[in-house]
């Protein structure tokens, strides 16, 4: 049986990334069912189909997958996925209050990750040579947060950086809105997780 294992965070998604997580958190494995699902996350194969795989090669996973999670690579402000352009915000300073409220709400954690950088990321709408680039405006997350998922972890990796300095930034900058616009802003948020308003992506 022949797989491709992950040589850095590059290669690995945010959703197995999250499902590691949430292998990390369980406390009622042994450390033979540990590995076992560790290996069925990164390689694609079923659990069942592991038993099949020596405890020799099955340490090898592990030790692989250890070592791709701790090596960096290069926040990229741009990428490709699904075909379609996303980049990052460009302008720190010009969040507007319905960004700041998503950002705020989602948790910092694993679990809403994928939310967090529907945030961060939208599409890209103009580009230029130079690498300047505009994207979308801020219409809630939509069905990009789903679809981030499949994010490569080092984009997820830099992203978070930022994040923190935003996150430090605003709560300086908190008390310049109005608890009427943080208002106006929370009905358009619920408005937009609930389907409504919310521009459709196709891959």
């Amino acid at each position: 049986m022949r797989v491709t294992l992950p040589e850095d965070i590059s290669e690995i998604t945010l959703l197995q990334f999250q499902n590691f997580i949430k292998l990390q958190e369980r406390e009622d494995l042994t450390p033979l069912e540990h590995t076992k699902r560790l290996a069925s996350i990164f390689t694609g194969i079923s659990y069942n189909d592991l038993n099949g795989v020596s405890l020799r090669d099955l340490g090898d996973v592990r030790a692989q997958v250890e070592r791709a999670l701790n090596k960096e690579a290069k926040f990229k402000a741009k990428f490709i996925l699904g075909g379609d352009p996303y980049g990052f915000i460009t302008n720190l300073d010009q969040i507007t209050a319905g960004e700041y409220i998503d950002l705020s709400e989602y948790d910092t954690g694993a679990a809403d990750m994928h939310k967090l950088m529907a945030v961060l990321f939208r599409p890209v709408t103009k580009s230029d040579a130079v690498g300047n680039y505009e994207i979308e405006p801020y219409n809630g997350t939509g069905e990009r947060a789903e679809l981030f998922k499949q994010l490569p972890m080092n984009i997820v990796d830099g992203a978070m950086v930022f994040f923190w300095l935003l996150a430090k930034e605003l709560k300086q900058a908190i008390p310049n809105y109005t608890a009427q616009g943080i208002a106006k802003a929370k009905a358009r948020t619920a408005i937009s997780r609930n389907g409504n308003g919310t521009r459709p992506f196709t891959d």
